[in-house]
């Protein structure tokens, strides 16, 4: 039982030597404010992710030329994807709701003495729908215009900003922008789409796949196909659908390995929830070395009080202490430090976690459980780190603690 005098002792012992006490604790600090920071920035940044992946819709299939390998899709050996087969296989796969072929290339746009490189998509106006793109302003090129192969562009909210110089920019909309020197009318400007991966989404420009064709790429294989199928459930069999449909119209074989990767946003984000999840228990665990350091301190630190003190430990055993009075003690100062340590390195943790997350431009805040967890953990290394000195001044004899020099 911790009584209020064996506090107040332990209390004024830390307070003693303040500078070397305050010293004792930073390994405490850093591990528990790493620890903290690095959790939540993790856990901020996984559901980014995760909101921008879904905000692509749950539904959303990609068919990429090239088969899958462990290190990622390869270019195409035999069978490049061409818009004849992603026309034949939109009426074999009843299971997808909506398909659009596309054409990415990397276009020159200009807008009067302003001018950028952006990722532009030749596709058809169903991409709009696949892949849930919201307008800003104006609107989606239209069929008859995809079919007459207008010179129509819709341009991402950051192509737009770099062009007109601001990223809500009146009268976008009507002007005419040069594409590789080809004059095209904006017909709208997409809402902000955020960051996937390394990839800027509101860095991008699309136009119809016809006017590409004719004006921009010539005749080319697809760069990829993306479909929505009817619903999150049908997801499999859809793909089962796509694989089968593909390969028969890829003259190969059943059963043969497909020249093409059929992935799911299911798929994509599962991958990323692994991923994110092990790089944040992996920081968390280097953060956790910092913790261990900081005991390693705290019990250094303690040894030497029990050194210098061994003539006190020697009078109160003389006018009675028991071995329990004095372990309870020394446990309670290495608690105290650690203690100290955890709270301060929750303030430090969940400073930089709001500093961090604003840099980052994510949502990322301290959680209650984050930080208790912490708390608990600080205290933990304090009694652990703290126990072996407390058992060594608890066994010391009082004759011998007594004429210790």
């Amino acid at each position: 039982m911790v009584s209020a005098a064996g506090l107040g002792m332990a209390l004024r012992a830390v307070l003693v030597n303040r500078l070397r006490s305050l010293l004792t604790i930073l390994g405490v600090v850093i591990g528990v404010a790493a620890v903290i920071a690095l959790t939540s920035l993790g856990r901020a940044t996984t559901s980014r992710v995760e909101s921008t992946v879904e905000g692509l819709g749950t539904n959303l299939l990609v068919v990429s030329p090239g088969a899958a390998t462990a290190t990622g899709f390869v270019s195409p050996q035999q069978a490049p994807i061409t818009l004849a087969q992603e026309q034949a296989l939109q009426a074999a796969v009843p299971a997808v709701d909506a398909m659009a072929p596309v054409i990415t290339t990397a276009a020159t746009l200009a807008y009067g003495s302003t001018s950028a490189t952006v990722p532009t998509e030749a596709t058809t106006v169903d991409i709009a729908r696949v892949r849930n793109l919201r307008l800003a302003e104006g609107s989606f090129f239209s069929p008859a215009a995809q079919a007459a192969g207008a010179a129509d562009i819709v341009l991402g909210a950051q192509a737009a900003a770099d062009l007109f110089g601001s990223s809500d920019p009146p009268g976008a909309v009507g002007a005419t922008v040069e594409v590789n020197g080809l004059p095209f009318t904006v017909v709208g400007v997409l809402a902000p789409l955020g960051q996937s991966g390394a990839t800027n989404q509101d860095l991008s420009a699309f136009v119809p796949i016809t006017t590409a064709m004719g004006e921009l790429t010539g005749p080319a294989d697809l760069s990829a196909i993306y479909a929505s199928a009817r619903s999150a459930g049908e997801m499999a069999l859809a793909t089962a659908e796509i694989d089968a449909a593909l390969t028969a119209i890829q003259g190969l074989a059943p059963g043969s390995a497909p020249d093409f990767t059929v992935t799911s946003q299911t798929q994509v984000l599962s991958t990323l929830n692994t991923v994110t999840a092990e790089l944040t228990t992996f920081l968390g665990a280097i953060a956790g070395i910092s913790l261990l350091v900081g005991g390693i301190g705290i019990m250094n630190i303690m040894l030497v009080s029990v050194t210098e003190r061994t003539r006190e430990i020697g009078i109160r055993k003389a006018v009675g202490a028991r071995r329990a009075d004095i372990l309870s003690q020394f446990v309670l100062e290495a608690v105290l430090l650690s203690l100290a340590g955890g709270v301060l390195g929750v303030a430090v943790g969940s400073l930089i976690t709001l500093l961090g997350g604003r840099a980052l431009g994510v949502a990322a805040s301290p959680s209650a459980s984050s930080d208790l967890v912490a708390l608990a953990f600080s205290v933990a290394v304090g009694v652990v780190f703290g126990a072996y000195p407390a058992v060594r001044a608890s066994r010391l004899m009082p004759m011998q603690a007594l004429r210790y020099e």
